[in-house]
């Protein structure tokens, strides 16, 4: 452990409880937690502690890894009073009522055994719906490959009437593969020579058309001559339009006439010439027709010799062929095509053969996989239900536990305790009604409300308080706690009760103490000097024993309660670290309020190095206006005359903000100083953090005056 005041505290805390709560918040080894640089590694820390118990002293010895236990160990742990917990109940707005006041009262390890127990049930949860899905979804595979297994057995049952595996044997459909590659190419060169048949048969036909057309204009003119004749004539009668006898016979003629006869005989010419001329041109196709359909034949006569074995007789001859062999060409390639549809239904049923085999043993192996499933359902479903269980039993357990905690606390108690230390002119509240709802043990709830003084009116606690106002709740809460247990013990430790309260309600908490102080042992620490000399003054002299805590070493000053005091660093540097660290995460709020603290800290550390004189009427309240209607800067510029420019500058920066208006005005509880709730102005990010700086220089400065 370390040296100081709140080790100290954690020492006792440990000793009497076994558990250090530090070193829960830190997450660090708890042995680790309890050496310090002055314990040697190898021994073993330890705390012992003397107590009057029936009148009789006795003392406890706590060692680490001991298994003994305090014989009061388990009412020790609400005697410890930690500010920090009163801290988050005020700061950590974004937390629910309920776990607020569960945090306040020491209960966060239920707190975060609940939030693992729900998250290990959240957990459970999703596994089990996703084994759920995979359930789903291997029945619902499982279905479509039976249904799949059902609809090929039909096929089989339609198509195959002999035994399955030896009709689609593997070896077999090597065979007919291959037979019926052969029938397809087979089947293609018969289209081929039947069409190649038609083609010739049809240009026989044409050729036969064409010559016999050219013998009947051979029959009437020998050509050659006749054109010669006739474009010689065609030529003359073009070019001399007047001739009106014959050149030949000397018979007179009409030109005209002549004419025509001459285009008409020349175009008969031309037919005949063109005539001959498609005439070669079909027996050029035909001899080609011949070649190509020779070639074909002899594949076919082959690919029918290789799928019969026996021969194929197709003669192609240059002349008129018999028509017969298209027909017979047509019904063989009929009976080939018979035969490859037949092996093609084969094959494919064979494919579909083995799918179903696939599927056959895809589907066992599913049902395998399901059973398994099933299986694992079933453990993942009992331990889910098992957790759910055990989840609402500790749900309602722990709801009770809080639920019946703060029921036993007078709320009678906690007011008057509230009242004490928040004494004001403006004090509003009768009494406070903290009410816990544990009817859904999933959100149990809390109503905390107030009744307003002489109106009877009930009202939302929270829309009344400022965040001071919550700390002393806090406090009040936990004391009260300690009073209405019948069987607590005798002490209650406080670690810097004024760490986080404003210098308005230090001055009542110190004269509530005194009246605490006369009914139980206080063990109180503090870094704060002023509160330490103003708390020495207040408890009766006889019953005060201070101690300084400093390096590992403890002197005492002889008296007989407990003050811790520590020589730190001033404490004003504490807040302003505490407020850098709010405004960091946007927490203005908090950054604020510490902001102020860190200001309140050096003014009043100003006010007792130059001894200032305040008027007041009761001695436990001293505001900022108190120390600014005393002339508190006045009396520093007499003090310090030398830098009476430079005190009279750093005051007017100070006054020059918004904040430090309203603060050295006198600190009224209005909108501008008490602002936590939305309801109410606010300060920017950038204003806060300007004020953090500000206080930070001023501070500075300050501690240079000296």
């Amino acid at each position: 452990m370390e040296q100081g005041k709140s080790s100290f505290l954690d020492a006792i805390e440990w000793c009497l409880t076994g558990e250090v709560e530090e070193s829960k918040t830190r997450r660090v080894d708890k042995r680790e937690f309890l050496i310090n640089k002055f314990c040697d590694k190898k021994d073993a820390p330890f705390v012992e502690i003397i107590y009057v118990h029936n009148g009789q002293e006795e003392s406890f010895c706590r060692k680490v890894n001991s298994k003994t236990k305090f014989v009061f160990e388990d009412l020790a742990g609400d005697h410890f009073i930690d500010t920090k917990r009163i801290e988050n109940f005020v700061i950590d707005t974004k937390q629910s009522l309920w776990d607020r006041f569960s945090t306040l009262l020491g209960f966060e390890d239920l707190i975060e055994f609940d939030r693992r127990l729900r998250k290990l049930k959240n957990t459970a949860e999703k596994k089990y719906q996703e084994i759920t899905e995979k359930l789903r979804q291997q029945e619902k595979e499982l279905e479509g490959l039976e249904n799949r297994m059902a609809e090929l057995r039909g096929k089989f049952k339609d198509s195959v009437e002999e035994d399955l595996e030896i009709k689609l044997n593997e070896e077999e459909n090597r065979s007919r593969s291959e037979r019926f590659k052969k029938l397809q190419e087979f089947i293609i060169n018969l289209d081929g020579i039947i069409k190649e048949l038609e083609e010739k048969m049809n240009l026989d036909e044409k050729l036969k058309e064409y010559k016999s057309k050219l013998a009947n204009a051979q029959e009437m003119i020998t050509e050659v001559e006749i054109s010669e004749v006739v474009n010689t004539a065609y030529e003359y009668f073009k070019k001399t339009e007047e001739v009106t006898t014959c050149p030949v016979c000397g018979q007179p003629i009409e030109y005209y006439d002549v004419l025509r006869r001459l285009e008409n005989l020349k175009e008969n010419l031309s037919k005949i010439i063109n005539l001959k001329s498609e005439i070669r041109k079909i027996n050029n196709s035909i001899e080609q027709k011949q070649q190509s359909l020779l070639e074909t034949a002899e594949k076919v006569k082959n690919l029918y010799f290789h799928l019969y074995k026996k021969e194929l007789n197709i003669e192609i001859s240059k002349e008129e062929f018999d028509r017969n062999l298209i027909s017979d060409l047509e019904t063989i390639k009929e009976d080939a095509r018979r035969e490859s549809d037949a092996i093609n239904e084969i094959l494919r049923l064979s494919q579909e053969w083995g799918r179903y085999k696939e599927i056959k043993q895809n589907s066992e192996k599913s049902k395998i996989s399901k059973e398994t499933l099933e299986t694992r359902m079933k453990v993942v479903k009992k331990i889910y239900d098992d957790i759910c269980d055990f989840y609402e039993i500790y749900r309602r357990k722990y709801a009770e536990r809080i639920a019946k905690e703060l029921e036993n606390i007078s709320k009678n108690e906690v007011t008057l305790i509230y009242n004490k230390i928040n004494q004001s002119e403006n004090e509003v509240v009768d009494t406070f009604i903290i009410e816990p709802d544990i009817g859904n043990i999933e959100e149990p709830k809390i109503s905390f409300r107030a009744v307003i003084k002489g109106t009877q009116k009930v009202v939302d606690a929270l829309s009344i308080l400022s965040t001071g106002h919550l700390r002393c709740l806090g406090f009040a809460l936990l004391v009260a706690r300690i009073k209405s247990n019948p069987n607590s013990l005798n002490f209650i430790a406080i670690d810097d009760p004024i760490y986080s309260i404003d210098h308005e309600h230090r001055y009542n908490l110190i004269t509530y103490l005194r009246e605490l102080g006369s009914q139980y042992q206080l063990i109180i620490t503090t870094s704060d000097r002023v509160f330490y000399d103003i708390i020495k003054h207040q408890f009766n002299g006889n019953s005060f024993k201070p101690y300084n805590t400093s390096f590992g070493s403890i002197s005492n000053c002889q008296n007989t309660e407990v003050v811790l005091s520590i020589d730190i660093k001033p404490c004003y540097r504490s807040y302003i670290e505490k407020a850098e660290e709010y405004s960091y995460i946007n927490e203005i709020r908090a950054a604020s309020l510490y902001a102020r603290l860190a200001l309140e800290t050096v003014l009043f550390s100003l006010a007792e190095k130059v001894n200032l004189k305040i008027p007041y009427k009761r001695i436990h309240k001293i505001t900022i206006k108190d120390l600014m209607g005393a002339k508190l800067k006045e009396e520093l510029k007499n003090y310090f005359q030398d830098r009476s420019n430079e005190i009279e500058m750093e005051f007017q920066k100070l006054s020059h903000h918004r904040y430090f208006k309203s603060l050295l005005n006198g600190f009224p509880l209005d909108e501008e100083v008490h602002y936590p709730h939305e309801e109410r102005s606010s300060y920017t990010v950038k204003e806060v953090k300007e004020v953090i700086e500000t206080i930070k220089n001023f501070a500075q400065f300050v501690e240079s005056l000296a």
